[in-house]
């Protein structure tokens, strides 16, 4: 089977679409920017998202397809568009989505810190819409009427694109839960980002509408203050929006906290209702935004367009690129201040040993056999990308594609000492940064149990400098 793209006629392509950058990567599949062309000039830009070559099984195959069906029915002005489920010539599949020109709300949030102003209005019109599209997603049917229960799992910064002719996208259901997908999690297994879970999901609980309009509440109190709340609702660590933002007001503060209530059922009760309360607090504070000020806004935030928001590493792809490559940078890790990863929450072993069941016994299956005779093989190419991507993903805090890349390295066996090595290091490194945040999540449960959880890290770590950064965290 081929990799994607193709160079075709001196043309990179993904079936009949002109490939024109890559726009980033998980860990199932890579992310392209597409031109269709048609008869007469006509042209239309596209996102294709195509399954990852490590992942081309049977499973991943039928998770990628339940994506496309769900996106398929999600038909709203707040979703974008899923249109067609391909396969290339060489048996590669592709989803084929709407692509949304702007930039994510965690890039928003970004350009709001660099000028030292939130825009409440914007703010609340993108949660408004957000809301208005989760609900709608819950409350979907199949064709014969029966409800889908779709909970989105993965409501975060990153995944809520704002685009600059007005209207905000909810993206990614590729973790969405619903009544006949095909392909479920694993038992005690949970996709999405730690830091905008719900309280009852972070500690091995059901996901539902209402952990989705809790991690909502996350990414609208980001919006208001630049800042992620600190501990529990009504804890001593928890900063009402108020308290960081002055212009944000009571009515305001009231709707933020009914998302975050510790307990399900004391949070707000659907997506409409929050979508409601928000526009009715638009309606006394100048009116709803509407598409041409979202856009001029937009235009101020990012006077450079489109490279402004576009991954600072995406380029354009030409003919002499026959390949593709990994978008993600490794970097230097930061000593100070906190980490926010996609994780894959391991709730059985509890929020303090997350990914424990890596452990040792993995690590001792991948120490190297020294009377091996290493020699090259497909197996150890394919090895030896899996090993670099996850590790690049690791360096970009893109926690949960690293971990499912690590995940597809361990089935393949290798003779070569050094893949044995480097994918031993690779687990340990995975070991340890899941360690740090279950520690995080443990904080806004018990904190003092993940001081104690930090200062242990710091011992074994001493060196480390996210363990330093967690330990730093937690002080009092």
């Amino acid at each position: 089977m081929q990799d994607v793209p193709e160079l075709v006629g001196g043309e990179l392509r993904i079936d009949r679409y002109v490939v024109e950058a890559k726009l980033g990567e998980g860990g199932m599949a890579d992310v392209w920017l597409c031109r269709l062309a048609g008869a007469r000039g006509f042209t239309k830009r596209v996102v294709i998202k195509t399954i990852k070559a490590a992942c081309r099984n049977d499973h991943y195959e039928s998770m990628f397809i339940d994506e496309a069906n769900i996106g398929a029915r999600l038909e709203h002005p707040n979703i974008p568009r899923v249109t067609e489920l391909g396969q290339t010539a060489s048996g590669v599949l592709y989803l084929v989505q709407e692509y949304v020109d702007g930039p994510s709300v965690q890039q928003i949030i970004g350009a709001q810190r660099a000028i030292g102003r939130c825009d409440l209005r914007l703010a609340v019109k993108i949660a408004s819409s957000v809301a208005s599209a989760l609900d709608f997603a819950y409350r979907l049917g199949d064709d014969q009427g029966r409800p889908l229960d779709v909970v989105h799992r993965d409501v975060s910064t990153s995944n809520i694109l704002v685009s600059r002719r007005g209207p905000a996208k909810l993206i990614d259901f590729g973790v969405a839960r619903f009544s006949d997908r095909e392909t479920e999690t694993q038992t005690g297994i949970l996709k999405g980002k730690l830091r905008f879970m719900a309280p009852e999901v972070v500690s091995g609980g059901p996901t539902s509408h209402q952990s989705d309009l809790y991690s909502l509440g996350q990414v609208l109190y980001r919006l208001c203050t630049t800042q992620r709340p600190g501990g529990l609702v009504g804890s001593a660590d928890f900063a009402m929006p108020s308290e960081i933002q002055p212009d944000v007001d009571p009515a305001l503060d009231s709707i933020i906290l009914a998302c975050l209530q510790v307990k399900p059922d004391h949070r707000i009760v659907n997506g409409e209702l929050l979508s409601q309360r928000l526009d009715r607090w638009a309606l006394a504070h100048g009116g709803p935004v509407t598409a041409a000020e979202s856009a001029a806004r937009l235009a101020s935030m990012f006077p450079g367009g489109a490279t402004d928001w576009q991954p600072t590493d995406t380029e354009p792809l030409s003919a002499s690129m026959a390949s593709a490559t990994p978008s993600a940078r490794p970097r230097s890790r930061p000593g100070k201040g906190r980490v926010s990863r996609s994780v894959v929450f391991v709730a059985s072993v509890g929020a303090g040993l997350l990914l424990a069941g890596l452990g040792f016994a993995a690590f001792l299956a991948t120490q190297p056999d020294r009377a091996a005779v290493a020699h090259s093989t497909p197996a150890d190419a394919a090895l030896k990308n899996l090993i670099e991507s996850a590790t690049q993903a690791l360096m970009a805090d893109r926690y949960s594609d690293a971990e499912a890349l690590w995940r597809e390295s361990m089935r393949l066996k290798t003779s070569d000492v050094e893949l044995q090595m480097r994918r031993a290091q690779l687990t340990a490194d995975l070991q340890l940064y899941g360690q740090i945040e279950g520690v995080r999540a443990l904080a806004g449960l018990d904190p003092e149990k993940a001081r104690t959880q930090a200062e242990q890290l710091h011992h074994d770590h001493p060196e480390h400098p996210d363990v330093a950064a967690l330990l730093d965290e937690l002080s009092p």
